[in-house]
């Protein structure tokens, strides 16, 4: 659609797109030596909608302004699968034994990307606990689940349980982030003034997940020989501003912790469990690029026998506005195929990087 002759231009593209003979994993009688084989048989489907609105605001002898948005969304969904309705996969940023379980899901009618884990819900207090002094342990009181393989203490992470069985099992684990953003797009404005030219861009992102592995390795303090993220300088912590240890002291317990209610301490940091509270926000707004040029007088260089000359200058990834707590939302570190997106894992950041050119034509 275009009005005001042609100064506002809107383009409203829709689609639906189905993609079918995916490569995936389908299982086979393991006498056959091999527990899976690879088969044609994943099927997705794509809809979405695109908004583009062009418009020229502003038209002179000498001052030319024009503006550029466009914005996105799309609906991916599951289909079909290699004869099951759904099936969990392992990303393996951590290419070792410290973190060897699924953490992501693929399951039909919902979306390619969905991380697949524990909701965390807070710490557990000394409040969880009735205190034994015979034996000088803290005992759960009767209504709380936790995991029977790993009976907690306070400063413990503490997750939902899930199915309400009363126990916390690999049965509690939830869709907790997906990759994909609600809405995604860019601004762009372009200027010129006499013989001036200006121009930037916008990118963003809204509503996307990502994984954030990095923060779940290091806030593990058991890593010996390795930092640690500063957040884990507000631990829950059994020493007092004494240096005594105060474990084995409830109440005291409780008063130096009053505050420390968001990071495990060094004993519950070692359990290391995929939650909620390594998938962070990944929403952003970056200025992608911005350019300031000047073209040449055409009487000068029509003595050096040169039609058109401009020089430039531009600068890229200038800064981002993000809640995302690592160096860069716009991640994809382990994609294994496109089923585990969104995980950073010692990613390296987009730079931030200064042009300077020039354009000769003869």
């Amino acid at each position: 659609m275009g009005f005001f002759d042609q100064k506002v231009q809107v383009v409203l593209d829709l689609y639906s797109n189905q993609t079918k003979d995916l490569l995936l994993d389908s299982k086979i009688p393991l006498y056959s030596g091999y527990p899976t084989i690879i088969k044609n048989i994943g099927k997705t489907r794509n809809r979405g909608v695109e908004l583009t609105l062009n418009t020229i605001n502003i038209t002179t002898k000498d001052f030319y302004w024009e503006t550029g948005f466009n914005i996105s969304h799309n609906d991916n969904k599951v289909v079909q699968l290699a004869g099951v309705d759904f099936f969990t996969t392992r990303s393996g940023w951590a290419g070792t034994a410290e973190f060897n379980e699924d953490d992501f899901r693929v399951k039909i009618g919902e979306s390619v990307g969905n991380m697949y884990g524990y909701k965390w819900i807070g710490i557990y207090t000394v409040d969880d606990f009735t205190y034994d002094n015979a034996t000088n342990n803290y005992v759960l009181k009767d209504d709380i689940p936790y995991d029977k393989d790993n009976y907690p203490k306070p400063g413990f992470n503490k997750f939902e349980d899930y199915d309400k069985d009363g126990e916390i099992t690999a049965n509690d684990k939830q869709v907790i982030g997906n990759y994909n953003p609600l809405l995604f797009g860019g601004l762009t404005n372009s200027m010129s003034y006499k013989s001036f030219d200006f121009s930037f861009a916008f990118n963003f992102s809204i509503g996307n997940s990502v994984y954030n592995a990095n923060r779940m390795y290091f806030t593990k303090m058991s890593n010996r020989y390795r930092n640690s993220l500063a957040e884990v300088a507000n631990r829950f912590t059994y020493i007092d501003e004494k240096g005594d240890n105060v474990y084995n002291d409830p109440e005291k317990l409780a008063a130096i912790n009053v505050n420390n209610t968001s990071q495990a301490s060094i004993d519950g940091s070692n359990n290391i469990k995929f939650h909620s509270k390594i998938v962070e926000d990944g929403s952003y707004l970056r200025l992608s690029n911005i350019t300031l040029g000047y073209a040449l007088p055409k009487d000068f260089i029509k003595q050096l026998k040169i039609s058109n000359l401009r020089v430039y200058a531009s600068a890229y990834n200038l800064f981002i506005l993000t809640k995302y707590s690592g160096f860069d939302p716009d991640v994809n570190a382990r994609p294994n195929g496109g089923l585990t997106p969104g995980i950073d894992w010692g990613a390296y950041p987009r730079s931030m990087n200064f042009v300077i050119g020039l354009n000769l034509s003869l």
